[in-house]
């Protein structure tokens, strides 16, 4: 496991947004809004940030947002993310139906087939679909880190798919405090989204959610992960990302974690550089 370190690099640039989440990408990138991936909700589309450095392929930073699967935008909380576009990194954020528009699978089934879309149309736009990595916050750092686990190994494959050929491996995975054991948050929380997600009540809700436990697929093929959890997260207990963690090393799977003494639960806390860096440093290093 490796362990954070304190960095000093150049001061970043504040890629703040207008209150429609319009960012100011200071003549670093360039957006496409709204790119369709699928046809079955208005919910799937991406937008795409492409730098402004030239080359003939970009690595791509897929951005999953979370929101207690009920709810969320892929328009908030990229000032952070990016900062990827100054190494010559493209971004994806992506919409997906939540617990609001469809029960589960459907949020899983549309982030992979975003993933898979934006590999089968790598070409048209500048991408290269061997350097892809992931980035998610609360549930979608959970759906992050599960794509990349058991995507490669085929478990994800009897979800439904208009790119079934594609294949769903990535290089790295960032995951800002996810709820990974979903039975023991359920237990925890006992909140109403898990009604409209999943549409069960106990004891068959209980029952289903023990199987949506990523961490007990690990084996050690996984591909590297950063995660990054603050110790005064009352809402999501860094318990989980120590239980990750553990199980990563066990199984001997590179990881970094990166536990914040006084972070709380709000993902603005971590656009400062001193937390950024560290990450942006963990993309370089997986994606080389």
């Amino acid at each position: 496991m490796k362990s954070r370190r304190k960095v000093n690099v150049m001061t970043y640039l504040d890629y703040d947004h207008d209150e429609n989440y319009n960012y100011n990408l200071n003549g670093k990138g360039t957006v496409i809004n709204n790119i369709a991936y699928s046809d079955i909700s208005e919910k799937n589309k991406l937008d795409l940030y492409l730098p402004t450095k030239k080359s003939e392929t970009y690595p791509l930073v897929i951005y999953i947002h979370g929101g207690g699967f009920v709810k969320g935008d892929k328009t908030h909380h990229l000032s952070g993310i990016l900062h990827v576009l100054e190494r010559g990194y493209a971004v994806a954020a992506i919409n997906y139906r939540t617990g609001e528009d469809a029960p589960y699978p459907a949020l899983l089934e549309d982030c992979c087939d975003a993933i898979r879309f934006l590999k089968k149309n790598s070409e048209s736009y500048k991408l290269n679909p061997d350097q892809f990595v992931l980035w998610g916050d609360t549930h979608g750092g959970y759906l992050a880190s599960r794509i990349a686990i058991e995507g490669p190994k085929g478990i994800l494959d009897e979800l439904e798919s208009e790119y079934p050929e594609v294949d769903l491996n990535v290089r790295g995975v960032i995951s800002f405090y996810g709820p990974m054991d979903l039975y023991d948050f359920h237990i925890f929380k006992n909140f109403e989204f898990d009604l409209k997600t999943f549409q069960m009540e106990e004891p068959e809700l209980l029952e289903f959610l023990r199987g949506l436990n990523p961490i007990k697929n690990i084996d050690g093929s996984e591909c590297p992960f950063y995660l990054l959890h603050g110790k005064l997260d009352f809402f999501i207990p860094h318990k989980y990302t120590q239980q990750f963690a553990d199980t990563l090393t066990e199984y001997g799977v590179d990881h970094v974690l990166d536990f914040v003494e006084d972070g709380i639960h709000a993902i603005d806390f971590y656009v400062a550089e001193k937390y950024n860096e560290p990450i942006m440093q963990f993309i370089d290093r997986v994606i080389k």
